[in-house]
């Protein structure tokens, strides 16, 4: 994804080509030599830029911008993903097409998923529940910065001790999934990808308890969690009424599931969609990627 980086980002020299990299839940920029007619003259880096000019380099950015908001991400344990952009783009409008209606965003991390909702839901509240301080704190900071404020909310605090006055017709998730894994030297990494604080059963029960009756509620897992967590909903009186393979690329087999459920059996089964990120051609999006996400990348 080419642009050209704000100054509230980066002080670099604006001739810099810029690639912005989504890769395993992380957010690089790769800064190529510099070719403006400054640095070429000189025979060196820009002065802005002294130490970006000369090589490439790859560089955590804090900062990724969407063409209606934007999402600061520096003292998150989770950056910006595809997952998250996946599932907040894969979410049905909540109340048809008045998007009206109370949204829930279970582990909202960096807030992405609450923004995305409340972009693409103009009528409705979203509430956004998190459990580590700073990505609470942050995600409310991204949300008054955004166009949406008055109708989105920071809460700090575990799920499990949540309660709400009224019921949500929309729950969304990007939960944590790692389990019986190595862990990091950062805490809050930790609270982020591994299940002990938010487990699966915990989850579930969450969504049982604050779900209205005709609710939906939406989640993306990797393939065989999803699979399971397929039977394990069933348990809690939860039935898939959608569900959509994800690959990486065509050559390759589904590496996450985007699931919707409801409390109502379906009238029949539902055909698992499908979906590839990208063509044979690393970073050429395929068609039914861009058609998904076109409404938040810069680039499509």
């Amino acid at each position: 994804m080419r642009s050209i980086i704000s100054r509230t980002v980066l002080t670099l020299c604006v001739m810099n080509p810029v690639e912005y990299t989504l890769s395993a839940n992380r957010v690089f920029i790769s800064i190529r030599s510099c070719r403006c007619r400054r640095c070429l003259r000189a025979g060196s880096s820009c002065d802005s830029s002294q130490r970006f000019c000369s090589n490439t380099q790859r560089v955590m950015c804090d900062t990724f911008h969407f063409k209606q908001f934007s999402i600061r991400h520096d003292r998150c344990a989770m950056k910006v993903g595809t997952d998250g952009i996946l599932l907040g783009a894969w979410c049905r409008e909540c109340g048809g097409e008045t998007g009206s209606g109370r949204i829930l965003d279970i582990g909202t991390g960096t807030g992405l998923v609450a923004l995305m909702l409340a972009q693409r839901n103009p009528h409705a509240t979203v509430d956004a529940i998190e459990i580590d301080e700073a990505a609470s704190e942050q995600a409310a900071e991204n949300f008054r910065g955004s166009a949406w404020s008055e109708r989105l909310h920071a809460i700090h605090g575990c799920v499990k001790d949540y309660r709400a006055e009224t019921r949500y017709a929309l729950i969304a998730s990007n939960p944590p999934w790692f389990r019986d894994s190595l862990k990091s030297a950062s805490a809050s990494r930790n609270v982020a990808r591994h299940d002990e604080e938010l487990n699966r059963i915990d989850l579930l029960a969450a969504v049982h308890r604050l779900m209205a009756p005709d609710g939906r509620f939406c989640t993306i897992l990797p393939t065989a969690a999803g699979q399971e967590f397929i039977q394990l909903a069933r348990d809690s009186a939860l039935s898939c009424r959608r569900s959509c393979e994800v690959r990486p690329t065509p050559d390759k087999a589904p590496s996450r599931l985007l699931l919707e459920f409801g409390r109502t059996e379906p009238g029949s089964t539902p055909e698992p969609e499908s979906l590839t990120v990208e063509t044979a051609i690393r970073h050429v999006y395929t068609d039914d990627f861009r058609k998904l996400t076109h409404e938040f990348y810069l680039r499509f």
